[in-house]
């Protein structure tokens, strides 16, 4: 097994986020907009990377973040949200779900962010799949694999590494939202505009979530513990840990074929909270 170590890309861009924020960044400078909105949880990893760029670009941003402010107002992500003056909108539950379900919008024409590029939960969308596949195809000319595993929870990166990918490399999804299935709608939908891809399908993996989205799990924590001081990779329990105990798992089991070479993409949420640029 090899691993794909995004988490250096960027102290703050990390992994996945360094192709799926292109299309938006690139759309800001075309069309000299003033920021971005955005939407998701306290600790959302792609918040923090939009975020950074807007900084660095000068731009602004709006994020509607899901629960009150009471909730998270001293958390490590949006302490670092704040100190570069990210406008925090709190957003309850019930209208969340709405806003991610496509009931709500917050990016229709005349409200008050209306020069505000609007970027969907987890950057995901049509146009980021295309630059995650551009990164696959990257990934074909620097490493020998013939699978490639990954966690899975808006949809986007699995979608362009499918898309990216010839057919005769698998593609592993591990579901770290605890979506019951829910994911592979999304991510054929995602894929919707690269039909030559979908024969050769995804190979899902749905039994590590460890009881939901962020959630310790205590049969991985101990193996993602373990793997930490025995390489000294830097891990975390919501998305690379998941996918390194599933890995290990599957392979225990004998899921891989006998030679199969495993690359797993890292996709970073590894940062310094005690530096704060």
């Amino acid at each position: 097994m090899k691993i794909v170590r995004g988490d250096l890309f960027h102290p703050w861009i990390q992994g996945n986020k360094w192709y799926k924020l292109r299309h938006y960044a690139e759309s800001a400078k075309k069309t000299d907009a003033e920021g971005f909105i955005s939407i998701g949880g306290p600790w959302s990893n792609h918040l923090l990377a939009l975020a950074a760029y807007a900084k660095d670009a000068g731009l602004s941003c709006r994020f509607f973040i899901r629960g009150d402010e009471s909730e998270w107002r001293d958390h490590p992500p949006i302490r670092q949200l704040r100190h570069w003056n990210v406008d925090l909108i709190p957003v309850q539950r019930s209208v969340f779900r709405q806003i991610t379900s496509g009931q709500i919008s917050i990016s229709e024409p005349g409200n008050d962010h209306k020069n505000h590029i609007f970027v969907p939960l987890g950057a995901s969308s049509a146009q980021a799949v295309t630059h995650v596949a551009d990164w696959a195809s990257e990934l074909l000319g620097l490493w020998d694999f013939s699978d490639l595993a990954l966690a899975v929870a808006s949809g986007g990166s699995i979608a362009g590494m499918r898309a990216g990918l010839p057919p005769n490399r698998k593609v592993h999804g591990v579901d770290v939202l605890g979506s019951g299935g829910k994911l592979r709608e999304t991510v054929a939908d995602l894929l919707s505009g690269f039909p030559e891809n979908l024969p050769a399908g995804i190979c899902w993996h749905w039994q590590y979530d460890g009881g939901g989205f962020a959630r310790k799990d205590p049969a991985s924590e101990p193996f993602r513990q373990h793997f930490e001081s025995e390489t000294g990779i830097p891990t975390e329990h919501v998305y690379i840990g998941k996918v390194l105990f599933a890995v290990s798992d599957l392979a225990s089991k004998g899921h891989f074929s006998p030679g199969s070479k495993i690359l797993v993409i890292h996709n970073g949420g590894i940062f310094n909270w005690n530096s704060m640029d």
